[in-house]
């Protein structure tokens, strides 16, 4: 009868044990589940810029580091060009610790531009927001090339 209270006891020991090695695993994998599905909505655009999901639109960041001015394409869920007129859209620039706002102007059919006031460097987060004339806003997240 002791040797069963000893066994059950380290039995019940070991058991938690686990439990808890197990619950610690768990939960060291679930915040690297949200990384995964944000970066399956990132790809290529018809423009060779890095593309963004943008609810039933896409924005594409064409430029980067190299580039003077930072161009956004807007299109549709098929990247069919989405006309930018009647957009009302700005960028903000995070970049050395300090957030910069551009507004971005209407150019060729479905561009949007901006001059940066200082080069982008590799890296820098850029977010986009864009107001179509329907109402809808869109918002995107890029990092430079």
């Amino acid at each position: 009868m002791i040797i069963y209270i000893l066994v059950s006891a380290k039995f019940r020991t070991f058991a938690r044990a686990a439990a808890a090695a197990v619950t610690i695993s768990l939960f060291g994998v679930f915040p690297l589940l949200p990384t995964a599905s944000a970066r399956a909505d990132v790809g290529v655009g018809i423009n060779g810029g890095i593309l963004a999901d943008a609810g039933a639109y896409h924005v594409e960041f064409i430029g980067g580091a190299a580039d003077a001015v930072m161009m956004f394409a807007v299109s549709d869920e098929r990247q069919k060009p989405f006309p930018a007129g009647g957009i009302s859209a700005y960028a903000i620039i995070a970049q050395n610790g300090q957030a910069t706002r551009l507004r971005l102007l209407p150019e060729a059919d479905n561009l949007l531009a901006a001059l940066p006031v200082s080069p982008l460097l590799t890296g820098t987060t850029v977010f986009v927001v864009a107001k179509l004339a329907s109402g809808e806003t869109l918002k995107a997240r890029f990092v430079s090339p």
